[in-house]
């Protein structure tokens, strides 16, 4: 079968139109919903529908290479690129791509959720995991995606679980190694920042060895695309409410036998920053606001630059994808810059706007990331139907979690064309991960609607063709913009 099925093979070919207009809330706690303007696929007036059936196995533009390859990364693997001076992947056949995945790609039975009634209707469904893995596969590929990964502040390797790895069509993959969020050395979150283990003299052979062992399975998969490094590791809280990267709170430490020993070199690391940098004795009345900024910077380097350097040792020919930089990181420059200088993309868990805004993407990132020029990547987003239910229970766990709140699954759709078309607009974004695959009923709370399948594995055709319009017309799209 040719590359064209990539979405002929889920019969879409159809007008699908959606709603131009969305009735959204930010929280199931706001009293009322508000009304936002969608611009989809169909509203885009002149869109030359052109590149439909010029897909190909990797859900790139088939027959269109790159300006320019600006990866390290050898041929025959996922690398970054150029095309009409804008920020591309590149896949495997030399051919741009932009990535358009789903996150959250993993069958709930004794994995994630373990509830009794995930684990029920997982029996009742499939016979096996690989029964679920075709399923899930073949799912995917109908709706056009291209690139799945598993989500979560631990390691799991899942890409022999998933139908379509290394087959046609390809579905890529990206994996979560955790670093320094797997470096748990037992002490209270709430007494110090993780970035202190940064400075545990046995982080950097853990480091070493982690990377060794995780690379060792995908170093020559071509169908493999990268690393994220860790999950929203919050360098700095919003409105310091947990502690942070702060010279004033490092110093504090109280180094007593009984208290982690990262405490004690994260305080060393902190005195000595004061001293050598600045010739200044590390004492409170010292520190000054620049010196607190360039603290942040140095430790932010420090974790990127060790991360990046632990994964390339080990697996030269795929990326390093960043962190998944998540609320206020996302306002600090230093973890944005730091992040673009050592990575090879700059991932971004977008939740608080509605859509992506010119605000974060043009008059911050990108004069945050302008010395290293890096494109960046949405790692992490969704919406949720307010009003849905399943098998007579309301959502009552609809407010848990970040993605806004719509009225049915065509709204999800609309959403997801007008976010991922405002993606297509800035000229230094590469794709997109949704998430989740599946409805979940995280640690029993109650059923929450992030999946675009039901906690049965019933599609959201409303919300699922509607996604596959805009992969259908995804490269034309992009010439749209870039003419």
């Amino acid at each position: 079968m040719k590359p064209l099925h990539w979405l002929v093979i889920a019969g879409i070919c159809f007008s699908c139109q959606g709603p131009r207009e969305v009735e959204y809330k930010k929280t199931m706690a706001d009293p009322a919903f508000s009304k936002a303007e969608v611009i989809t696929v169909d509203a885009l007036r002149g869109l030359d529908r052109k590149t439909a059936g010029t897909l190909d196995r990797w859900g790139g533009y088939d027959h269109v290479e790159p300006d320019a390859i600006v990866s390290t990364n050898p041929a025959g693997f996922w690398r970054t690129g150029r095309y009409k001076g804008r920020w591309v992947m590149v896949d495997p056949d030399g051919h741009i791509a932009l990535l358009h995945g789903i996150n959250g790609v993993i069958q709930d039975r004794g994995k994630v959720q373990n509830t009794p009634r995930t684990n029920a209707l997982f029996d009742r469904t499939f016979k096996d995991v690989s029964a679920w893995s075709q399923y899930a596969g073949d799912l995917l590929a109908r709706y056009g995606f291209n690139f799945f990964s598993f989500n979560g502040n631990k390691d799991y390797d899942n890409t022999e679980e998933i139908y379509h790895l290394g087959s046609d069509p390809v579905l890529s993959e990206v994996i979560f190694v955790s670093f320094l969020h797997g470096f748990d050395r037992h002490f209270d979150r709430a007494q110090a920042n993780v970035c202190v283990n940064l400075f545990d003299p046995d982080y950097l052979d853990y480091l070493d060895e982690k990377a060794e062992r995780l690379t060792r399975p995908y170093v020559n998969r071509p169908h493999f695309i990268g690393y994220y490094t860790d999950n929203e590791i919050q360098f700095r809280w919003v409105k310091d409410n947990h502690p942070g990267v702060y010279l004033k709170d490092w110093l504090s430490f109280e180094c007593r036998p009984d208290q982690p020993r990262a405490l004690a070199y994260a305080k060393a690391y902190a005195q000595q920053f004061l001293r050598g940098k600045y010739g200044v004795e590390p004492l409170p009345e010292n520190i000054t606001p620049a010196m607190e900024d360039a603290f942040l910077q140095d430790v932010c380097d420090y974790y990127y630059k060790t991360a990046s350097e632990a994964l390339r040792k080990h697996d030269p020919n795929h990326l390093v994808l960043g962190s998944r930089i998540h609320g206020r990181p996302q306002q600090l420059p230093q973890v944005v810059g730091a992040c673009a200088k050592y990575c090879d993309v700059v991932s971004i868990n977008l939740y608080h706007v509605w859509e992506p805004n010119d605000d974060y993407f043009i008059d911050k990132f990108k004069p945050w990331t302008a010395t290293c020029s890096k494109p960046f990547l949405i790692s992490e987003f969704y919406t949720r139907d307010g009003t849905r239910s399943f098998a007579g229970e309301p959502y009552a766990n609809a407010g848990e979690g970040g993605g806004w709140i719509v009225k049915g699954q065509k709204a999800r759709g609309a959403y997801y064309q007008n976010f991922t078309r405002k993606l297509i607009s800035y000229d230094d974004c590469v794709g997109w991960q949704w998430f989740q695959l599946t409805d979940d009923d995280y640690k029993g709370y109650g059923w929450n609607n992030k999946g675009v399948i039901a906690p049965d594995y019933t599609p959201y055709g409303g919300c699922l063709k509607q996604m596959a319009r805009l992969h259908r017309n995804i490269y034309s799209i992009l010439d749209y913009y870039y003419p």
